[in-house]
């Protein structure tokens, strides 16, 4: 028998299931022992809102998970091979990470970069593929170090860190935007160049506000967005990878007509096999181990409902990892 935590209807609260067996998993051509998962802000929604989040139930929840292979069905996996696993509708309609076993399809799976190990790989987890994937689309767009500032809002969260910190690694001056004053030091220490705080960020009284960001990555939709599409520079790119402040967006055609910016969505949950690679391969280049154990806290897996009741009430900050076997 395994553990896992399970949500059986849309009224039900999240509970540990002890008695779960092999045969109760999902189809899948791989098995996988879960080392570690994360609590992401979906996971916190998922825990504590159920839907839209999660589609089908009996649910178990977690968006990604890394672990070792117990059995495979193909032999493009092998047993004892270290991989993780994020996106595919998992912990949405495809039972998820927060289990101590897992049994997916082949093709969803990536393999642990050699210098990372399967906690490394979760300090980084969908936040940070998230945020490699903005900034990959922001250096796509043009944006360069010498093109001016670039915004990171929602920085104190699991995705708006690990932009800041690439961006720090790649050059680019960082200002980082977060609604928690405590956490200023941190972002500043993790490689923001300046801090403000998203309450200051002042709905501009005409369409347009003075031009600020070279390029902007936002973590926290509606009014943020808006305010932050006003304020960027001519032909600049604002990238939307978050929702935690709503999924409004109250603009106007301004910025993009008048000043030709770009808005460019990220979606991390369906990406090709050869493009997560891509990006797993980006980030080991870019990231060090002792850099991600600075924004990362590991808890037990007895503590997982409590962390995403903390990360949906936002009493967290950085990356929030749980440990399983």
């Amino acid at each position: 028998m395994f553990t896992a935590i399970q949500i059986q209807n849309e009224n039900s609260a999240p509970v540990f299931n002890k008695t779960l067996v092999e045969s109760d998993l999902p189809n899948g051509d791989v098995l996988i022992k879960t080392d570690y998962t994360t609590v992401n802000y979906k996971d916190s929604l998922a825990i504590v809102k159920k839907i839209p989040v999660i589609r089908n139930f009996p649910m178990i929840p977690g968006i990604d998970l890394s672990g070792t292979v117990i059995s495979s069905k193909t032999n493009k996996v092998n047993k004892g091979q270290k991989v993780l696993v994020c996106g595919w509708g998992l912990g949405e309609s495809r039972w998820g990470g927060f289990s101590e076993l897992v049994r997916v399809q082949n093709e969803w799976i990536t393999s642990v970069p050699q210098n990372f190990s399967t906690k490394d790989v979760m300090i980084i987890g969908t936040a940070g593929f998230t945020a490699m994937l903005a900034v990959k689309k922001m250096l796509n767009h043009g944006t360069e170090p010498r093109s001016g500032k670039v915004l990171v809002t929602g920085a104190s969260g699991g995705l708006g860190s690990l932009a800041v910190m690439i961006l720090k690694k790649l050059k680019f001056e960082v200002v980082a935007a977060t609604t928690k004053p405590n956490n200023i030091d941190y972002l500043k220490f993790i490689g923001a160049k300046e801090v403000i705080l998203v309450q200051e960020l002042e709905e501009p009284k005409k369409l347009l506000d003075k031009q600020k960001w070279a390029a902007v990555i936002d973590t926290l939709g509606s009014r943020t967005l808006a305010i932050a599409c006003a304020a960027t520079k001519i032909d600049g790119a604002v990238i939307s990878c978050g929702n935690v402040q709503g999924m409004d967006l109250h603009t106007s055609v301004a910025p993009f007509i008048l000043r030709g910016i770009s808005l460019y969505g990220v979606n991390s949950v369906y990406r090709s096999t050869s493009n997560r690679k891509q990006i797993w391969n980006l980030l080991s280049d870019t990231l060090s181990c002792s850099e991600l154990l600075q924004i990362s806290s590991e808890f037990s897996f007895d503590k997982t409902i409590l962390i995403a009741e903390n990360v949906f009430k936002g009493e967290t900050f950085g990356r929030s990892i749980i440990k399983l076997n």
